[in-house]
């Protein structure tokens, strides 16, 4: 625009004296020379102050709009930096850290770690007799053995854990575990909220860990699988090789319910101790010696009592657990019930227990184990022999227990007294051959 206006000077310069011209020659007289001077001065004043003008003012224009634009940018800059601050000061990072994905704070004060697991199964299930026709049968499928997922991290001094669990038999997602967690000092951590009640160690072990497909029938009949998970308040103490809890709650399997308890359960309170008589106790979180540094021995024992409508029971365990660099791993625990009933209720004492080893090949992702099982149950009215549980198998890690697969053979010489999700049926006191393959994947 300025370029077209400037053009236009030299034609207004032209036209003026073009009248000035006609002006003259109207009135009959000849202009000297001076006064042509002073004349073409006089316009070129005139144009210079139109220039100074046309140039002038689009400048000012100019600069007004590009302050205006800088102080919008600039607003926006500072609110989408303002935005990006998520939750901490500093922002955000996300990555891969010890074998796990995890979002965390810059100065680490807050963690968060999202996780799952996955246990797709086969099982092939034969019985000598079925309780049912008195004929052998046979029974085999697939199922989805666990799909569950969950978060857990720190915030300063508390940390925290929420599982979800998915039922195999409908879908429906429930409540598995939730635990708030907080550092009173160096050594004592009190929590609660509803988690596994804190006394068989092979129940304590994560199911992403076991050796063998699933847990055994002992620890199910007679240890976590009966006690199962608890609502209440804990307190811990760790300081060096010694680590104990103790655990005020609900009763035995009082998971989802609310203060008002089960139709059954009263009341309860469970402990544990562990102590490491040498090695590195990050070891004892399963039951493998896959990746040993070291040799490890770890003794624990624990116990819970809970109140019932009919009875009171007492459950405890003593138990142990060994490992070397070399790739061998021991495990035993024995463990009972005491079932006291009120008034002239008869009382029952149950007791068992149970062994295993496994051995990683040397060089190779394969393990090779075997576990047997023994328990006295004079709950069991239906069955007065002793129940025995062998079974044996193999293991083979793609990563270790992020991604592997089991399978084994399990044989039960006098039966099973129920349905479990161990792939067992309730054959009551004929012989029951399981067989089991597992894969798993889970971080």
């Amino acid at each position: 625009m300025i370029s077209s206006k400037r053009r236009s000077i030299p034609a207004i310069m032209a036209g003026a004296l073009s009248l000035t011209g006609v002006a003259a020659f109207g009135q009959q007289t000849q202009p000297n020379q001076q006064e042509l001077l002073d004349t073409v001065k006089a316009l070129q004043a005139k144009v210079a102050q139109l220039e100074a003008k046309q140039e002038q003012a689009p400048v000012a224009t100019y600069g007004a709009d590009k302050a205006v634009a800088d102080r919008t940018v600039a607003d926006v800059l500072a609110d989408a930096n303002k935005r990006s601050q998520l939750m901490a000061e500093g922002g955000l990072t996300a990555g891969w850290l010890k074998g796990k994905p995890v979002i965390q704070s810059e100065d680490g004060k807050f963690t968060l770690h999202p996780y799952f697991q996955l246990q797709f199964r086969g099982v092939a299930n034969y019985l000598d007799e079925s309780p049912s026709t008195g004929d052998e049968d046979f029974d085999s499928g697939f199922e989805v053995r666990r799909l569950k997922f969950g978060l857990n991290g720190k915030y300063a001094e508390f940390d925290y854990r929420f599982l979800w669990v998915t039922n195999r038999a409908g879908g429906a997602v429930t409540l598995e575990d939730v635990e708030i967690g907080y550092k009173l000092n160096d050594t004592m951590r009190v929590y609660a909220g509803q988690f596994k009640d804190p006394v068989h160690h092979e129940e304590l072990v994560s199911s992403t860990r076991q050796i063998a497909v699933d847990r055994s029938l002992v620890n199910e009949l007679l240890g976590g699988g009966f006690l199962d998970r608890v609502q209440g308040v804990g307190l811990s103490y760790e300081s060096g090789p010694l680590y104990a809890t103790v655990v005020l709650h609900d009763g035995a399997n009082s998971d989802n319910t609310n203060y008002q308890g089960s139709a059954t359960q009263e009341w309860g309170g469970a402990g544990r101790v562990e102590y490491t008589v040498y090695g590195d106790k990050k070891q004892y979180a399963d039951f493998s010696a896959m990746g040993n540094k070291g040799d490890m021995l770890v003794i624990g024992a624990g116990g819970d009592a809970t109140g019932r409508s009919g009875d009171n029971v007492f459950s405890y365990t003593v138990d142990a657990q060994w490992e070397n660099a070399a790739g061998l791993a021991i495990y035993g625990a024995a463990l009972g019930q005491t079932i006291i009933g009120h008034g002239d209720e008869d009382n029952d004492s149950n007791f068992g227990a149970v062994a295993q080893v496994s051995y990683l090949l040397p060089d190779s992702k394969w393990e090779v184990f075997g576990r047997g099982g023994w328990i006295h149950n004079e709950s069991n009215a239906d069955n007065d022999d002793d129940l025995f549980e062998l079974t044996g198998g193999v293991n083979y890690y793609f990563y270790s227990h992020n991604a592997k697969l089991t399978a084994d053979v399990t044989v039960l010489p006098n039966g099973s007294p129920a349905d479990s999700g161990l792939g067992y049926r309730d054959s009551g006191t004929e012989m029951q051959i399981v067989g089991r393959v597992q894969f798993q994947l889970a971080f």
